[in-house]
């Protein structure tokens, strides 16, 4: 983190267009998605120990929800639930969360989530005791808006005006100048680190910029490279011990020298690692899953005007 990405791109337009109708979730765990058709707005987004956290609603009252990508399920913090009198079934499924191992979870009676302004998910959610991630992120995190909702929607991160536009798919457009990168099974993309190719799954959960596994950080790291040893805790508690090191990372005809690397991703499932939320943040980024594309928008020239997001009230 806090490492200046330059994409050496030139500025482009870039518009948003709201969808008319409801876009029921694939896998019905949702009733269903909803945007809003009146008085849409662009998300105001913080960031916390590098991650991006949004204030939301369930059942009218606000909340904050982190937003995360890497999490496989819409959840709802289970102290919460309890306190606020929203029932919650038994055990029924496992859920993965970020980097960790699948833990047991339960879900909820029907509720509303809702992002003001953006969209309404309505149906049950899967209830988990959110309290480590509270304590790691120093405020009450009430529910994570997963990969469940942001893979069947487009998103798009502007770090510019620390605004996060959700949007139904294939709404956002851009014009000449922005790096349409593939994206491949779910959220991976190709990449190089050091000029080793790396499959690495975008995750706006995890802070860092490029976190390898084992195997990938045996290829891509050189010997004698020089390397730190530290410990990490993630947003879901686990303690990790972690190397460190810096090297050059290649997203498309984007390049970074000296991007933060560690080896602190332990799955070797889903690729070789992580591309976090310490690249994603510094330059405008768009997520659609559904498109299989993910778009890094340039960083505009003193006199370029701003990427702009048409029928928005707050652009």
């Amino acid at each position: 983190m806090g490492h200046i990405i330059a994409l050496l791109l030139i500025a482009t337009g870039l518009t948003a267009v709201q969808p008319a109708k409801a876009i029921p979730d694939a896998d019905t765990r949702h009733d269903v998605i909803s945007f809003a058709k009146d008085g849409w707005a662009p998300v105001p987004y913080e960031l916390s120990h590098g991650v991006i956290l949004l204030k939301a609603t369930i059942n009218g009252q606000p909340i904050t929800m982190l937003l995360d990508n890497g999490t496989s399920d819409t959840m709802i913090d289970e102290g919460y639930a309890r306190r606020n009198g929203i029932p919650i079934g038994k055990p029924t499924k496992s859920a993965v969360t970020g980097v960790s191992t699948t833990l047991s979870t339960r879900r909820t009676d029907s509720v509303q989530l809702g992002v003001p302004h953006a969209l309404t998910i309505t149906g049950p959610l899967i209830a988990m005791d959110l309290t480590t991630m509270s304590k790691a992120l120093g405020q009450q995190i009430a529910a994570v808006l997963g990969a469940d909702v942001l893979d069947h929607i487009a998103f798009m991160v502007r770090p510019d005006q620390q605004k996060v536009v959700l949007i139904g798919s294939g709404g956002i457009t851009v014009g000449p100048g922005a790096l349409t990168v593939p994206l491949l099974d779910g959220h991976q993309i190709d990449a190089t680190v050091n000029g080793i190719p790396v499959k690495l799954e975008v995750d706006f959960g995890s802070n860092g910029v490029v976190s390898l596994n084992d195997p990938a950080w045996r290829r891509a790291i050189p010997a004698g490279a020089a390397i730190e040893t530290g410990s990490h805790i993630s947003a879901d508690g686990v303690n990790r011990v972690e190397q460190r090191t810096k090297g050059e990372l290649r997203v498309g005809s984007a390049s970074v020298r000296d991007a933060p690397i560690d080896n602190g991703y332990t799955r070797t499932d889903k690729g070789d690692g992580l591309l976090g939320n310490g690249f994603l943040s510094k330059a405008g980024v768009i997520v659609d899953v559904q498109e299989k594309k993910l778009i890094l928008i340039p960083q505009r020239a003193n006199n370029a005007p701003p990427p702009r997001a048409s029928g928005s009230t707050g652009a």
